[in-house]
């Protein structure tokens, strides 16, 4: 592989020449303005390969660190390695770093994460192993249980002296797929309780959360006492709405007021919110977020923060805008000004694999005009209805990962426990099903 650096303009291009087996070769750029010589510089860059399923199985990250030091030019940094099973859903990650910034072949393994995972895809447990030398032990764990499509518990593994000893363990107890209450605890290396709390979830009847009540054990009372509130105020649907965390004393008298989030939505999309937050008895912490969106997809997002709690304005302000090409991102600039000066101007490239995901030949993005959007999709996915109506989420072997209703006023999905790769999401009984890309 070889990197090759030409200067036009006052612009730093990078070409990557290299054979990924027929594959589109894409590679990810930043450029940072140079402040001082108002031009832009190559700041770093990720490369990244495909498999023929459009699946990445490598990044290779290089900045330029190396102009300052004993080499000239860019320095290898660190490479990960992905595996993916069958159903696309991520096995293991190898992360290895460079023992010599300018040999591409000079890798060290430093750590592997691996998850285990059940006949629907969903992680039953994770491990993160730490090489060190010509061994490898392993650093960390975590398990998770379920009972159905319910998650009913989740506990967290360290290493102490070589051995793995429970560090935390959560319990969840579900009704009709909803939380209702969580225990946690959490351990010291000898395996006694550090720390013992319980929270209780109160929703209104048409299932949406209202508020969440927390109590802690107190070893000298010998007894749970309050610990705190967090809460959702709707005005006057899910559309818009308030979150509060209370702190309280053990009375339950709310000793203070720790954070206030104001949300807007507008067809399912979080188009504004402003956070209140602070450490207890101490000042605000302000900060507002708007999104603007285009043709059903984020165009652009400004954040103001910092405030300043004498003159009554915010003193830095980010903005980051995307570009899209036929539906996928291909960049992201982002800008931050503060008290008026600009800090950065940064756009990023991103990697996009050439390869048509289809299945049996036909790719089906609609059915009956109903559009599943953004695809691929993060968390969250939305699909408009003009009616009432069914979902089922599956995998590609058929099984059920989630089941739920749409409705005109509520077509958000939110995705959870899902592998990444290529689902399948059907709308109604029986009907066709759309093909859908869970990252």
């Amino acid at each position: 592989m070889k990197l090759l650096l030409n200067l036009t303009a006052c612009f730093l291009f990078l070409v990557v020449s290299t054979t990924l087996k027929g594959q589109t070769t894409d590679t990810t750029f930043t450029f940072e303005l140079n402040l001082l010589t108002q031009q832009m510089d190559t700041h770093d860059v990720v490369i990244t390969e495909f498999d023929e399923h459009c699946r990445a199985t490598s990044k290779t990250y290089l900045d330029f660190s190396c102009r300052f030091g004993l080499y000239d030019g860019w320095c290898y940094q660190s490479r990960f390695e992905y595996v993916y099973d069958s159903n696309d859903s991520l096995l293991s990650q190898l992360a290895l770093h460079y023992l010599d910034p300018q040999d591409s072949t000079s890798t060290d393994s430093v750590s592997k994460q691996v998850f285990t995972r059940d006949g629907q895809g969903r992680v039953t447990r994770y491990s993160l192993y730490a090489y060190t030398g010509a061994s490898i032990e392993e650093n960390q764990r975590r398990e998770y249980v379920y009972s159905g499509n319910d998650q009913i518990k989740f506990t967290r593994y360290y290493n102490y002296n070589g051995n793995l000893i429970k560090g935390e363990e959560n319990r969840y107890v579900h009704q009709n797929g909803l939380i209702t209450d969580r225990s946690f605890l959490m351990f010291n290396y000898k395996g006694d309780t550090l720390h013992q709390m319980e929270f209780t979830y109160f929703r209104s009847t048409q299932g949406r959360l209202d508020s969440i009540q927390s109590v802690k054990y107190d070893t000298t009372a010998g007894q749970f006492v309050p610990a705190g509130l967090d809460g959702w105020i709707y005005q006057p649907d899910s559309s818009h709405f308030f979150t509060y965390a209370i702190e309280r004393d053990t009375t339950r008298f709310i000793r203070d007021t720790l954070e206030v989030v104001e949300y807007r939505y507008a067809q399912g999309k979080k188009i504004y919110e402003r956070k209140r937050q602070r450490r207890s008895m101490h000042a605000w912490d302000i900060s507002e977020q708007n999104h603007y969106f285009q043709n059903g997809r984020i165009d652009s997002i400004v954040v103001n923060n910092s405030w300043d709690d004498v003159n009554l304005h915010f003193l830095g302000r980010s903005f980051r805008s995307f570009t899209y090409d036929d539906g996928a991102l291909v960049s992201e600039r982002a800008t931050y000004r503060f008290r008026g000066s600009l800090n950065y101007d940064r756009t990023t490239y991103m990697p996009i694999c050439k390869t048509v995901l289809s299945i049996e030949g036909d790719d089906i993005w609609t059915i009956d005009g109903v559009v599943a959007y953004p695809n691929p999709f993060e968390n969250e996915l939305y699909v408009p209805v003009e009616e009432p109506i069914s979902y089922t989420l599956r995998n590609l072997a058929g099984q059920i990962l989630q089941k739920g209703e749409l409705s005109p006023a509520d077509y958000r999905i939110t995705v959870e426990n899902a592998p990444a790769g290529m689902l399948l999401l059907e709308i109604g009984e029986g009907q066709e099903m759309l093909k859908i890309v869970h990252r």
